[in-house]
């Protein structure tokens, strides 16, 4: 689907990055030249890996698995975000109870997920009617 998306995506932003940001992107390009370039590649390799990471959790997890681990994500770059930039204390209960809920969420459907995939305890062997009749 990216590979479909992904010009038409690049053909509709392009105008408007150049229009916003190209003088921005010449002087720095001119100033450090491998900051820029480096910034420029890194960011693409980040992207390519983010995509590889999401192609293979949809196919290892179903879509709603997938979805589950998105929302979990975002709320782990929240979290570590306020812990690391000390913001934490600025919080309101609400943002506890929504973290509280997405991993409580997400440790239930885990739990259902991995109960449907239990296997029936085996049950007795009933005999077949040709081995009772011998």
């Amino acid at each position: 689907m990216t590979f479909y998306t992904g010009p038409v995506a690049f053909v509709a932003l392009m105008p408007f990055a150049i229009a916003g940001e190209f003088n921005i992107f010449v002087d720095c390009l001119s100033r450090e030249p491998f900051v820029a370039i480096g910034f420029l590649l890194g960011s693409c390799c980040v992207a390519v890996v983010y995509n590889v990471v999401l192609f293979q959790s949809v196919r290892t997890l179903s879509s709603v698995g997938t979805a589950i681990l998105g929302n979990v994500k975002i709320v782990c770059l929240l979290f570590l975000s306020s812990i690391l930039l000390g913001e934490l204390s600025a919080w309101s209960a609400n943002q506890y109870l929504g973290c509280f809920l997405t991993f409580a969420s997400a440790f239930a459907y885990s739990y259902v997920k991995q109960m449907q995939m239990r296997k029936p305890p085996p049950g007795p062997v009933a005999a077949k009617a040709d081995e009772v009749a011998m």
